[in-house]
């Protein structure tokens, strides 16, 4: 699922329904239900102005979830038109304000999920967040029905398969000693944009036993 992380007191506000537009320097074309993760970085400059909401700063993890129907250009008319549905919340700050993502069906968690987030509108991955050295791992082959039984040694995160592929010989990464082994194989999965803006990661296995 897509995920923004966003600094507090801005955060909270978006969660707890005072804030329906987050400004951002870019645009995005996504559409859909996205996460609200409240970052480690509180700007507490702002906290003072919105003590009257009595909010609950959670730092790093994710608070919440609403749906992103629109991101339009900031003019004039939006800005006059937001600072006066309420001036605290859209009064000029420091932070860029080219952009005005929308925000419907805010949903506030009651249990954070606590988590590094990342720059951008990145993907959270839940289940192989949760993936730790020394888990065991079941895979299943769909077609024959066979399954193998692994454990995991290591996670190694990159920037790109270029280097991934830098540090591991072809074997490991799953090919044939007669194939050759190129970073673009993964692009077909995996692009070159998506590894940019969410890096690559590498979960090591060793082999236990097969079914």
């Amino acid at each position: 699922m897509k995920a923004l992380t966003v600094r507090e007191p801005w955060a909270s506000l978006i969660i707890n329904g005072y804030k329906k537009y987050e400004f951002r320097s870019w645009k995005t074309n996504y559409r859909g239900k996205i996460l609200i993760h409240s970052g480690q970085n509180i700007e507490k400059n702002n906290i003072k102005r919105f003590e009257k909401y009595n909010l609950e700063y959670i730092s790093g993890a994710i608070i919440g979830e609403v749906e992103l129907t629109d991101c339009v250009l900031v003019d004039e008319n939006l800005e006059k038109k937001l600072i006066k549905d309420n001036p605290e919340v859209y009064k000029k700050t420091d932070n860029p304000r080219k952009y005005a993502w929308k925000f419907d069906k805010i949903v506030k968690y009651n249990n954070p999920i606590f988590v590094k987030g990342q720059l951008g509108l990145w993907n959270y991955d839940e289940k192989r967040q949760l993936i730790r050295k020394g888990d065991i791992i079941e895979f299943c082959n769909r077609t024959s029905g066979k399954t193998i039984i692994t454990r995991v040694i290591e996670i190694h995160k990159f920037d790109s398969f270029d280097e991934l592929y830098k540090r591991f010989d072809k074997i490991s990464l799953g090919y044939n000693k007669n194939e050759i082994a190129l970073p673009n194989d993964m692009e077909k999965f995996y692009s070159k944009e998506l590894q940019q803006q969410y890096g690559v990661l590498g979960i090591e296995l060793k082999y236990i036993r097969g079914k």
